[in-house]
C-alpha cells in the first residue's frame, strides 16, 4: 500500500508542479502537503472503485458507491486523449493544464464535471443527450463491457435524502421490469456525491419532437404508438402494481427500428407506497384530476395521461392549456376537451370516443384497466387501420415501425381495383337504366338535401346551449320596457328547459341565470321605488296647494262674516271650503298609502341588497376555502386586493379578511418555515426540535434518532405549545388554534377552537350548502361520487358545534 502511495505521489506532484500557476517559479511547503494529501486520496479513490461493484438483491442490477469525502475536497477523473489513461485530478485543477502520469503529455483538465472525456464510476461520458424529471442524461461508454449506455445523473438540487431515495426507486423499478417497450436499467452508483444510473441507450426521437416537427401524427400511427405504451404500462402494473405518474410525449421514444420505449420512471410508484402526506408529482398538462388532488392512484391515472398524450398526437395541441398551473388544474377538473372529431373532421368517431373515455374526469368512468384499453384500441384499429392485417395482437411485441406509405398504397390499390370492377359490371348491366334515372335522382337529391338541412338540429353541447341562452336572457332582462313578471317567466322557462344540471359547470351556468333574474328584480324594485318617490313628491306638492287654498277660503269666510255679507255668499263659500277639505283628506289618504307602499318597497330593496351582498361575500368565502388548505395565501391576498379596487364600498369587510389572512400567514411561517427559531423546544411525547423548514419539522426522538414530520401532522395542542413562545400570539390562543385548523382545512375543529368566530360559522354554512346541493345532483347518477363527497364532508366538518345534525342531514341525502 505504501509503495502505491509513493508511486502515485510522484506522478501526482509531477503533474501539479507543471500545471498549477503557484508552482511556476517556486515550490511551497503548503503546496507539497496539498499534493501529498491529493495523492493519498487518489489511491483511496482507486481502491474504493475496485471494491465498488456490488450486486443488489435485484437480478442484473448493480449498485456501486465510491464516495470521497476526505478533508481535502473531491477528485474528478477524465481520460487522457493521447494514451486513454484515466487521470485523477483535484477539483481545484479544473480548467488548468497538467501532465498525464502515463504518457507525460500536457493535457487540459475539463472545466465541467460532465464534459466529453470525464469518467463517472465505470462510465466515460461522451455528450449530453437530454433532460429527465430529476436529472440530465448523457451518452456514455461502459468501460468494463465496452458498450454504449444512457447515463442519467441526478441534478444537485435533487441530491437530498428524498431525492436520492426517488432516484434509487426509479433504478430499482426499471431493473425489475424487463419489457421490449420499457427502458432497461443496468447499474446505479454514487461518486463524490454524484448519483448516476446507466440505462439502455436508445437511438431515435421522442414523440414530442415528432409532434414539433410534423405538427401532428396520423391517427392509426398514433394508435399504434399508444398501443405499445399501453403494453408497457400493462406489464408494469401486472408485475409490480407500478404507476408511472408521468406519461407524456417527452417520455415516449421511438427507436430507429420503430420500437416504442417508455422512459423516465423517476416519479413511478407502487400502490403500496401511497400516503396522504406524500408530494403531488407529475407534469400538470398531463396529470389526472385524482393526481392533482392527492388521492390514491391506480393504473387508471396512467390511462388518463395516456389519453391526453393521444389527443395531442392526433390534434397537434393539448386538450387543456393555460398560463398557470392553477388554471390547468381547473380545466382538468371542470372542463371537457373539444372532441377530436370536431377539431379534425377526418378523425373517426370511434377514435374520438376512445380518447374521451380515457380522459373521463372520474376514474370509474374510464377503462377498467390497461387490458380493457388494449382490447378497445385493437377493436377500433380493426375498422380504421389502412391494413388491419398489420395490426399486432394484444400482448404481442411489435418489433418494427408500420410502413404507413405501403399500407396506404396497398389499401388504395385494392380500392381502385374493386372500384373499376364495380364500374365495369354496372356499366354493362345498368347503363341504360342509370341514364334514365339520373335526372330523377338529381331532383330527389336536391329535395332531400334541402329537407335535411332545414330539419336537422344543430348538435351542440349542453354547455354551449346554456351559454347561448344566458347571453340571450341577459339582453332580455336588460330590456326596461318588459314587465318583471315576463322576465321571471322567461328565466323559469329557460331553467325548466335544461332541467337538472349534469356537471358542476352546468350548475354554475344555471346559477348565473338565477343571478340575472335576481338582479333584474333588484333593478326593477329600484325603478319602482324611484317612481313611487316621484308620486309621493307630487302628492305632497298638491297637498300643499290644497292647504293654501283651504287657508285662503278660511280667510275669505272670516272676511265675509266680518262684512256681514248675504247668507247666500256665506253658504257658497262654506260649500267650497267643505269640498276642498274632502279633497285634502282624500289626498292625505293617498299620501299615506304611497308612503306605506314605499316603505314596503324600501324594505324589499334593502332585503335584496343584503342578499346580493351576502351572495358576494359567500362567493369570496368559497374561493378562500378553496385556496387556504392549499396554503395559497398570496393568491388570497391578490383576490382581496382586486375586489377592493372593483368594489370600494366593500373595502372594510375585505380589509378584515386580509388581516385574517396575514394572521394565518404568520402562523404558517412560524410552524412551517421558522428554521432554528424553536431549536431545542420540547415536543411532548416526541422529542426535541432541531429545525423547521420547507413545511417539515426535524426533531430528535427519545432514542437520539433524527426524525421528520410534516407540520400539518402535528397535533394542534403541541403546535400551540410551540407557537405560544411568540409574543405576537400572546393572549390569542383561541385564534391561533382555529387558524391552525383552518390551514389544515378542518372547519369543524376551527369552530370548536373559536366558537365566536362569525366567519368560520359562515364558511361552515357555505360548505354544507354546496355539499348538500352537489350530493343531491350526484345521488341519482353516481352514488359512489356522492359517497366520496359525504366522506370528505365528515372530515372537514368533524368537531363542529352542529356536527351530528349536519351528519344526519347528509346521511339522509345519501340514502335517497
Amino acid at each position: 500500500m505504501s509503495s502505491r502511495i509513493l508511486k502515485s505521489l510522484r506522478a501526482h506532484l509531477k503533474g501539479r508542479i507543471k500545471s498549477v500557476p503557484c508552482f511556476s517559479g517556486s515550490f511551497s511547503f503548503v503546496s507539497l502537503v496539498q499534493g501529498i494529501f491529493s495523492a493519498i486520496r487518489a489511491v483511496k479513490n482507486g481502491t474504493a472503485l475496485e471494491k465498488q461493484r456490488k450486486t443488489d438483491d435485484i437480478t442484473a442490477f448493480e449498485i456501486s458507491f465510491a464516495t470521497d469525502v476526505s478533508a481535502g475536497g473531491f477528485f474528478m477523473r477524465f481520460r487522457c486523449p493521447f494514451c486513454f489513461y484515466a487521470i485523477n485530478a483535484d477539483e481545484s485543477a479544473r480548467g488548468y493544464s497538467m501532465t498525464c502520469p502515463s504518457c507525460a503529455k500536457t493535457v487540459m483538465v475539463p472545466v465541467g464535471r460532465f464534459e466529453d472525456g470525464c469518467i463517472i464510476g465505470d462510465f466515460l461520458i461522451k455528450s449530453k443527450i437530454g433532460e429527465g424529471s430529476i436529472g440530465a442524461v448523457y451518452l456514455a461508454t461502459q468501460l468494463s463491457l465496452e458498450r454504449q449506455v444512457a447515463l442519467k445523473i441526478l441534478s444537485p438540487e435533487y441530491s437530498t435524502h428524498k431525492g436520492i431515495n426517488d432516484f434509487l426507486n426509479e433504478a430499482r423499478a426499471a431493473a425489475k421490469l424487463s419489457h421490449i417497450n420499457l427502458v432497461q436499467s443496468f447499474a446505479i452508483g454514487e461518486e463524490d456525491n454524484i448519483c448516476y444510473m446507466a440505462m439502455t441507450y436508445i437511438t431515435g426521437e421522442t414523440v414530442r419532437k415528432r409532434i414539433l416537427r410534423e405538427g401532428r401524427i396520423p391517427v392509426d400511427e398514433s394508435l399504434h404508438i399508444i398501443q405499445q405504451v399501453a403494453e408497457a404500462l400493462y406489464y408494469a402494473w401486472e408485475e409490480s402494481r407500478l404507476i408511472h405518474r408521468d406519461v407524456k410525449p417527452d417520455n415516449i421514444m421511438i427507436t430507429e427500428n420503430g420500437i416504442v420505449k417508455l422512459t423516465d420512471l423517476g416519479l413511478a410508484m407502487q400502490t403500496s407506497e401511497w400516503s396522504k402526506d406524500m408530494e403531488i408529482s407529475g407534469s400538470p398538462s398531463y396529470m389526472s384530476p385524482e393526481q392533482f388532488s392527492g388521492e390514491p392512484l391506480d393504473t387508471r391515472s396512467d390511462i388518463y395521461s395516456l389519453g391526453v398524450t393521444l389527443y395531442q398526437m392526433i390534434s397537434g395541441k393539448l386538450p387543456f392549456d393555460a398560463e398557470t398551473v392553477r388554471s390547468v388544474a381547473h380545466q382538468h377538473f371542470e372542463e371537457d376537451a373539444v372532441p377530436l372529431n370536431k377539431v379534425d373532421t377526418a378523425v373517426p368517431v370511434p377514435v374520438a370516443r376512445l380518447v374521451r373515455k380515457m380522459m373521463a374526469k372520474k376514474p370509474a368512468d374510464r377503462y377498467r384497466d390497461m387490458e380493457d384499453l388494449l382490447n378497445e384500441i385493437w377493436t377500433i384499429r380493426q375498422k380504421t387501420a389502412p391494413d388491419r392485417s398489420l395490426v399486432p395482437e394484444i400482448h404481442t411485441i411489435s418489433l418494427k415501425r408500420l410502413d404507413y406509405e405501403m399500407q396506404h398504397e396497398s389499401s388504395e390499390a385494392k380500392k381502385n381495383v374493386l372500384k373499376l370492377e364495380d364500374e365495369i359490371r354496372e356499366r354493362r348491366k345498368y347503363l341504360r337504366i342509370l341514364l334514365a334515372l339520373i335526372p330523377v335522382a338529381l331532383i330527389l337529391g336536391i329535395i332531400v338535401t334541402l329537407y335535411w338541412y332545414g330539419n336537422t338540429p344543430i348538435n351542440t353541447s349542453v354547455e354551449t346551449r346554456i351559454a347561448q341562452k344566458t347571453a340571450y336572457f341577459k339582453r332580455f332582462a336588460n330590456d326596461g320596457s318588459l314587465p318583471l313578471k315576463v322576465i321571471q317567466e322567461e328565466g323559469e322557462k329557460i331553467l325548466a328547459e335544461f332541467g337538472k344540471p349534469r356537471s358542476r359547470t352546468q350548475r354554475f351556468m344555471l346559477d348565473n341565470i338565477r343571478a340575472i333574474m335576481t338582479e333584474a328584480a333588484y333593478r326593477r324594485s329600484q325603478l319602482e321605488n324611484r317612481n313611487l318617490l316621484n308620486s309621493l313628491r307630487n302628492a305632497r306638492r298638491d297637498n300643499a296647494a290644497l292647504k293654501a287654498e283651504a287657508e285662503s277660503l278660511t280667510v275669505r269666510m272670516k272676511e265675509a262674516e266680518n262684512k256681514a255679507i248675504s247668507a247666500e255668499e256665506t253658504a257658497r263659500t262654506r260649500k267650497l271650503y267643505e269640498e276642498n277639505l274632502k279633497k285634502l283628506n282624500a289626498l292625505n289618504a293617498t299620501i299615506k298609502s304611497l308612503e306605506t307602499e314605499r316603505n314596503a318597497l324600501q324594505e324589499r330593496v334593502s332585503s335584496l341588497e343584503l342578499t346580493l351582498e351576502e351572495n358576494w361575500r359567500d362567493m369570496i368565502r368559497a374561493e378562500i376555502m378553496k385556496l387556504r388548505p392549499q396554503l395559497r395565501l398570496r393568491e388570497i391576498s391578490a383576490l382581496l386586493a382586486v375586489e377592493s379596487v372593483q368594489y370600494p364600498r366593500r373595502t372594510g369587510w375585505l380589509n378584515e379578511r386580509e388581516q385574517e389572512n396575514l394572521f394565518l400567514g404568520r402562523i404558517l411561517l412560524d410552524i412551517a418555515e421558522s428554521g432554528t427559531k424553536y431549536s431545542a423546544k420540547e415536543l411532548p411525547g416526541l422529542g426535541k426540535i432541531i429545525m423547521i423548514s420547507s413545511g417539515f419539522i426535524d426533531y430528535q426522538d427519545r432514542d437520539g434518532r433524527v426524525r421528520q414530520m410534516k407540520w400539518n401532522a402535528l397535533p394542534t395542542d403541541i403546535a400551540w405549545q410551540i407557537l405560544s413562545d411568540n409574543p405576537l400570539f400572546t393572549g390569542k390562543e383561541r385564534e391561533v388554534r382555529a387558524g391552525l385548523e383552518l390551514l389544515k382545512g378542518n372547519l369543524g375543529m376551527a369552530q370548536m377552537a373559536n366558537p365566536t368566530d362569525l366567519e368560520v360559522n359562515a364558511m361552515i354554512r357555505i360548505y354544507l350548502q354546496n355539499t348538500v346541493r352537489a350530493m343531491k345532483y350526484m345521488v341519482p347518477d353516481s352514488r359512489n361520487g356522492a359517497k366520496e363527497l359525504y366522506d370528505t364532508a365528515l372530515k372537514v366538518l368533524n368537531g363542529g358545534l352542529e356536527f351530528e345534525n349536519m351528519k344526519n342531514n347528509l346521511s339522509a341525502i345519501l340514502s335517497l
